[in-house]
């Protein structure tokens, strides 16, 4: 079931961490560890046919309906999409993932580093070396390889690396962990002080969002709980120390971040804001044009499909073969195609709404006049 959800959601890839997980419980185990070979049942069959039924079903029925798909998902969607960077626009350098992947799971990255390092190679069991292996290194190998990158990609390599984190934990002496304790939780305050300090930074430094201070006040108590933590709780044991650490640092930031994201959801890319003031001025019955920007967001607070002005965003292009007819066009339109002019024109009239973030290109200018009024929220200006 897990393995047809995978594929049908990212395609092939969706074989890579899962396959490797199952390589990684399996390869050349120590003997006291070596897993007996399972016979072929009816499990596996019904397993199986779960597969096909839920990772299959959309993908053949794409196909029944029109056999070109098959190319096109197959080269286009997996081998382009791999070798070309600009097939969707994501290229980023071969070192991406090896910088993110561990800057993103600080502090326990650097544990795991350090730990796997100092570690005999020879003294790890092979199920582990195979963990190393195959669920985090040759995934991260790989996916670096490809040229079109995100972030996302490479996030089911996290539990492998949680799970060797605590393996290596678990080898250290009580001494050796209670040093590892007290910098992870000694990380885990700076990250909170820095939360703390920052309504006063962003009102100094100027920088692009406002905080307000109340803002400070759950972190500031998530460094008050973490310090009464780390001097007086005297628990002999150092790991169930670690892990109340742990869950309350990410408890804290889980709180902290809600006030932080709801007072700058401009910055955050949210659209919240701009749905409010087109209630306030009773526009969400108007037509709604957004000028060369992406905002799904957008049509789940309007409870409508906003009209996108595609003016050179690659990230606007839409996939247009296997539409059966024109319709999209009426919720996407190409302001480079002269073709669609007569349906920007007809919009024109409906007295709409224009969201445009920056600056319309000078080009564009054109289609000011057709608004009487606009306002500024943020980096967004909204004609109407």
């Amino acid at each position: 079931m897990g393995l047809g959800l995978a594929f049908l959601t990212k395609g092939p890839v969706g074989f890579i961490l899962p396959l490797m997980a199952v390589i990684s419980h399996y390869f050349k185990q120590d003997a006291d560890q070596k897993q007996a070979r399972r016979p072929f049942t009816v499990h596996h069959a019904l397993g199986f046919g779960l597969f096909v039924l839920v990772g299959l079903s959309w993908y053949l029925y794409l196909i029944a309906e029109n056999p070109a798909f098959i190319r096109y998902f197959l080269f286009e969607h997996t081998v382009e999409r791999f070798a070309n960077p600009n097939t969707f626009g994501r290229a980023k350098p071969w070192w991406f993932y090896l910088v993110l992947a561990p800057a993103t799971s600080l502090p326990w990255s650097v544990a795991l580093v350090v730990l796997a390092v100092r570690t005999g190679w020879e003294s790890v069991p092979q199920l582990w070396r195979n963990v190393l292996i195959f669920w985090v290194l040759l995934p991260l190998f790989f996916f670096s390889l490809s040229s079109s990158k995100l972030l996302l990609y490479v996030l089911p390599i996290f539990p492998g690396m949680a799970l060797l984190t605590v393996y290596y934990l678990g080898r250290c002496t009580e001494a050796a962990l209670f040093r590892w304790y007290v910098g992870i939780v000694a990380f885990f305050g700076f990250l909170l002080a820095i939360l703390c300090l920052a309504p006063a930074f962003a009102g100094v430094l100027d920088l692009p969002f406002a905080l307000r201070p109340m803002a400070a006040a759950v972190p500031a108590a998530g460094v008050v709980v973490l310090v009464i933590t780390l001097t007086l709780w005297e628990q002999v044991r150092v790991a169930p120390r670690l892990l109340a650490a742990a869950v309350m640092f990410t408890l804290t930031l889980l709180l902290a971040a809600k006030p932080i994201l709801h007072q700058n959801e401009l910055a955050a890319n949210g659209t919240r804001p701009l749905a409010e003031l087109l209630r306030q001025r009773q526009l969400t019955q108007q037509p709604v044009l957004v000028y060369n920007e992406l905002l799904p967001s957008l049509a789940f607070e309007l409870g409508k499909i906003p009209v996108s002005l595609n003016d050179g965003n690659h990230n606007l292009n839409r996939e247009t073969q296997f539409e059966p007819n024109r319709r999209w066009q009426q919720n996407l339109i190409y302001l480079s195609d002269s073709t669609q002019r007569p349906a920007l024109d007809w919009m024109l009239q409906q007295r709409p709404v224009l969201i445009v973030k920056g600056e319309l290109n000078p080009e564009r200018q054109w289609l000011l006049p057709y608004f009487k009024q606009h306002e500024t929220l943020g980096k967004w200006t909204v004609w109407y």
